[in-house]
């Protein structure tokens, strides 16, 4: 019974690491598309 739980709490915490991990690198990409954007604008300007 005892492993169950176990197992029960490793889930959780890949989840909890998955997800922001995942929310990492939605925002890494998000600024590396800000930053490009605004290369682009300075060059243009």
């Amino acid at each position: 019974m005892r492993f169950i739980q176990y197992l029960i709490e490793i889930n959780f915490l890949i989840d909890k690491c998955l997800i922001s991990h995942a929310h990492f690198l939605h925002s890494y990409s998000k600024f590396k598309t800000k930053k490009k954007a605004n290369e682009l604008l300075v060059e243009k300007l």
